[in-house]
């Protein structure tokens, strides 16, 4: 890399990680997931969305949660 964070091929600026996202104060920073599972579990045995969600632990990130449910709800099915 040359200096200043740029490729010598790109001739573009590195990307920089995105500072944290502010949290509320006095609260954990974590989602349960309990509710999407009892959801889910509704879903046939092998659709996509219920084998994904139901292996996921029971709490995450909110961030974390945030970035998945962007992808989970295009599993959703159409009704």
């Amino acid at each position: 890399m040359a200096r200043g964070g740029s490729s010598k091929t790109s001739g573009s600026p590195a990307l920089l990680p995105a500072p944290p996202l502010p949290r509320s104060p006095g609260t954990s920073g974590f989602v349960s997931l309990r509710p999407i599972k009892e959801f889910v579990r509704k879903l046939p045995l092998g659709h996509p969305l219920r084998i994904i969600v139901l292996s996921e632990p029971d709490e995450i990130d909110g961030d974390e949660c945030f970035v998945k449910l962007t992808v989970w709800l295009r599993l959703l099915p159409e009704k």
